[in-house]
Parts: C-alpha cells; sequence; structure tokens
C-alpha cells in the first residue's frame, strides 16, 4: 500500500478526537488503522507534558469551553449565552489549564503519524501515580481493542520515570521475563501483561537536553563521581580554544531546546578534546 493511499485513509477517516478525554472511541481509531493496513505487528505508546498558552474558547465541534481542567460534560454549551457563565465559573475555579498531557500510539514505521489518543489539560505538575493509572488504563484499552501494545516511551521527565517504574514493578503483570548477566553486571526484567511485555522507554535526546541545561541553570558547581564540572568548563576549555568541538552559540545565549548543541556536547570528538587538554 502507497503512503498516498495511506494519507487518503488518514484524511477520510478524521483523525481528530471529538472527546480528548481516554475513551474508547479514541483507541478504536487506532484498531481501525491497523486493520485496514493489515498490520497486527508491535504498537508503541508515547506520552509527553507540554506547556500551552492559558486561554478559553468555544469549540463548535465539541460544543463547549475548551481551555480549562474540567471535565467536558461541565464546561458544555446548551446556549451561546451561557458561554460567558462557563467561562466565568472555570475562573472562580482557577480552572484554566496551563499544560497539556497527550498520549499518542504509532504504527513503528516511516512515513506513518501517530494518533493522538488523550489530550489531558492540567494546570498543575502531575505525580507519578496519576500518569501510572492514565497508562495503565492504556494497556487495558489497547488489550481490548486487540492492539499490540508492546512499550511506552516518555522525555524522561521524573514523574514520568517514576510511572514507568511502577509499571515496571506492578503486581498487576502476569509473569516477568528476566536476563542475568553476571559477567557486565546487566541484569534486566521486564513484565508481562496479559500476554503481552511492555518495555518503557526514554528519551536519550532529552536526557543529554536535560544534562547540558544543568551547566546553564546558574548551579555554581555541579559534581560527577570524583570529578566536578563547571560552566567555564564549556567556554574556556571546549569553546574558546584552537579547532574546538563545541560552538561559541552552544555556550552563551543557548537554546536550552537544541537538540544538535545537546548532541554535539556528547559526541566523541569532545570527549577526544577534554583528553588532550588534560595531556598538555
Amino acid at each position: 500500500m502507497s503512503i498516498r493511499s495511506i494519507k487518503y485513509m488518514r484524511a477520510k477517516e478524521s483523525d481528530i478526537i471529538s472527546n480528548p478525554e481516554l475513551v474508547y472511541e479514541n483507541i478504536l481509531k487506532v484498531t481501525w488503522l491497523t486493520r485496514t493496513l493489515n498490520w497486527n505487528r508491535p504498537i508503541v505508546g508515547m506520552t509527553d507534558c507540554t506547556k500551552i498558552r492559558p486561554k478559553l474558547t468555544y469549540s463548535d465541534e465539541l460544543s463547549c469551553v475548551v481551555g480549562s481542567t474540567l471535565k467536558l460534560s461541565e464546561t458544555l454549551v446548551e446556549t451561546y449565552d451561557n458561554i460567558h457563565k462557563i467561562v466565568n465559573i472555570i475562573k472562580q475555579k482557577n480552572a484554566i489549564a496551563t499544560q497539556v498531557r497527550v498520549v499518542i500510539l504509532k504504527i513503528p514505521m516511516e512515513k506513518i503519524p501517530p494518533l493522538i489518543i488523550v489530550i489531558l489539560p492540567t494546570n498543575r505538575e502531575s505525580n507519578a501515580m496519576e500518569i501510572y493509572n492514565l497508562l495503565m488504563n492504556v494497556l487495558i484499552m489497547s488489550r481490548d481493542t486487540d492492539i499490540n501494545l508492546v512499550s511506552l516511551g516518555s522525555d524522561g521527565a521524573l514523574t514520568e520515570f517514576n510511572a514507568q517504574r511502577l509499571i515496571m514493578n506492578c503486581e498487576k503483570a502476569k509473569n516477568f521475563f528476566e536476563f542475568h548477566d553476571n559477567y557486565y553486571n546487566v541484569h534486566y526484567k521486564m513484565p508481562i501483561y496479559w500476554n503481552l511485555p511492555i518495555i518503557t522507554v526514554q528519551d536519550v535526546k532529552h536526557a543529554k537536553k536535560t544534562a547540558r541545561n544543568q551547566l546553564h541553570s546558574g548551579a555554581r558547581l555541579l559534581i560527577f563521581g570524583n570529578n566536578v564540572i563547571l560552566y567555564r568548563h564549556l567556554l574556556v576549555t571546549l569553546a574558546q580554544v584552537k579547532n574546538h568541538a563545541i560552538y561559541i552559540r552552544d555556550v552563551v545565549n543557548v537554546d536550552k531546546q537544541d537538540d544538535g548543541a545537546a548532541y554535539r556536547l556528547f559526541y566523541s570528538d569532545v570527549l577526544e578534546q577534554i583528553y588532550q587538554s588534560e595531556l598538555e
């Protein structure tokens, strides 16, 4: 099946979810896509929480006021005269969303875009248990709709990492697949939920960005094992020397979301430059 055919089916089906909450209707869109493409192989899932501009607006598609943390049933608009009334209620409850948590499912093939199955607005940081309950419901609903969900990814935030740990060690798992290599001291345990393995994945690029941004956070001293690292190490030792491995723009007035800068900082050329500077 061609990419053009896949895009046509996606446009015809319309992946605009009519309910941003976690409901079977959204999961079944993934089921429809997998069956149309005759895909009976693994599906991957990902979740992330991102900041949004606080704003309340009326949605013609959903017939409610969106942009709040209240349930859609609480913001339904029967007449246009009720819009201002509902907006005032949202403001009184301090329920204007500042972030959204999104969960997507994807066929792990190039040029097949992911499908959003849930968009949950929030105005505070989610805790690990809330994320864990959300992901467990995704696993249960995926099982009920014959979706072979085998992995759950996140960007490595602490709450998401703790939620993944809860999934990896949950008592609800029927069994565990274990791998041990005592020589290399590698010990791995993977839970089996409803005859399907679940692997939790963290974004390596995000981890690199986080580690790089620590040096630009204003921290006076960072300790790594028995060594320390300072901001001036990046500026003086790496960026301002001849045949430098990183650029000045990677150190001064940095873009903290620059994947390329994080990649360059952890590249082998930087390690070689540090090694050569120590020899000198």
